[in-house]
């Protein structure tokens, strides 16, 4: 397992012993933090109270005996992605129909519309 993969694992494990052991405060320290919005990492510290992000600083936080702190190493950390792909084309066809379907054929129809060479 590389470091990445193992970076994440723990996070989530982590996440998970908290529930299980009632830890409800998790600081991860030593993180390179992308926030998704702007153009600049930010190396800070994220603090975690249950399932929501309750603090993310360049300074430092101070943990209580009840707070889970994993040392991120200097790695990258960066907001949940979703994957906003989707083929409306196919949402209007019923599903036994789309097993059977030509799909260059499907693509094809929009743009014979708009009279284009296809």
């Amino acid at each position: 397992m590389n470091k990445l993969t193992s970076f994440f694992v723990a996070i989530i494990l982590s996440v998970s012993l908290s529930a299980q052991t009632g830890i409800k405060r998790t600081l991860i320290t030593n993180v390179n933090i992308f926030n998704g919005k702007e153009n600049k990492i930010l190396k800070g510290n994220i603090l975690i109270e249950g399932k929501l992000i309750k603090q993310i600083t360049a300074s430092s936080i101070d943990g209580d005996p009840n707070t889970l702190v994993i040392d991120g190493k200097g790695k990258y950390i960066i907001p949940g992605l979703i994957d906003n792909h989707a083929h409306l084309l196919y949402e209007s066809l019923p599903q036994n129909q789309l097993l059977l379907v030509d799909y260059a054929f499907l693509i094809s129809l929009p743009l014979r519309r708009l009279k284009w060479n296809c």
